[in-house]
C-alpha cells in the first residue's frame, strides 16, 4: 500500500468520524410547557428506540470498520515481512517490502489510536445521555401546571349524554376550575372539569 492511497483513506476515516460525532447539536423545540419531554417519549416509544441506542450503534458500527482496517494493516506487515525473507537479496523486492512495511506499521498505529478515540466519544455520548434527568414539573411561580379537560354542551341532548371532552391545554388548577364552572358560548354543562398535575400537552391529548 503506497504512502499516498494510505493518506487518502485516513483523511476519508477522520472525515468521517467528525461528521458522526463531531456536528451534532441538540434540538430544544416546544410549543408550550412540558412539550419537550413528553413529544420526543411519544416519538422514541413509538419508534421502539431506547436512550443511547443510536450513539451505541454508530459507535460499534465505526468500530467494527476500523477493527476491519486493523486487520488489513496486519495482514499488510504479514505480507510485507514474507516479501523480505523470499526477496533473496533483490534491492527492489527489499524496498517494496520496507514501503509497506512502514505504511503499514503507521496505518495500525492509526487505526488502534482511531479506535481508542472513538471508544471514548461512544462513551461520553452515552454516560451523558444517562445522566439527564427528566425535569420538574412545569410550574408558574410555585403554582403546579397540569392537564385540563373541560366539558361542553350546545343542545340539551347533548346535555342529557353529559357533554363532549376537550383540552383546555396545560394551565393551572384554579384556571381549570374556573373555565369549568362557567358557561362558554352557550355551554349547558357546567361545574364538569378534570384537571391532571403534571401532564404535558402530548398526555393531555391521548386522554382525550
Amino acid at each position: 500500500m503506497s504512502l499516498k492511497l494510505f493518506s487518502k483513506i485516513f483523511i476519508i476515516t477522520i472525515l468521517f468520524g467528525i461528521s458522526i460525532f463531531g456536528f451534532t447539536n441538540d434540538v430544544y423545540a416546544v410549543k408550550t410547557l412540558g412539550d419537550a419531554t413528553g413529544n420526543l417519549k411519544s416519538v422514541t416509544d413509538k419508534s421502539g428506540v431506547t436512550e443511547g441506542e443510536i450513539p451505541n450503534a454508530m459507535g460499534n458500527i465505526i468500530k467494527t470498520g476500523i477493527a476491519f482496517s486493523g486487520i488489513l494493516f496486519f495482514v499488510l506487515m504479514v505480507y510485507a515481512g514474507f516479501v523480505w525473507m523470499t526477496a533473496q537479496g533483490k534491492d527492489e523486492q527489499v524496498q517494496k517490502a520496507q514501503k509497506t512495511l512502514i505504511a503499514a506499521t503507521i496505518g495500525l498505529i492509526v487505526v488502534i489510536s482511531s479506535y481508542a478515540f472513538t471508544n471514548f466519544v461512544q462513551t461520553r455520548l452515552i454516560e451523558g445521555q444517562e445522566k439527564v434527568t427528566p425535569p420538574a414539573p412545569d410550574v408558574v411561580g410555585d403554582v403546579p401546571l397540569g392537564c385540563c379537560y373541560d366539558w361542553i354542551a350546545t343542545t340539551q341532548a347533548g346535555e342529557f349524554t353529559g357533554g363532549i371532552k376537550v383540552d383546555r391545554g396545560i394551565i393551572t388548577e384554579g384556571a381549570c376550575q374556573q373555565v369549568g364552572t362557567q358557561s362558554v358560548n352557550n355551554d349547558l354543562v357546567i361545574d364538569k372539569w378534570e384537571w391532571n398535575e403534571g401532564w404535558d400537552a402530548a398526555k393531555c391529548q391521548d386522554g382525550l
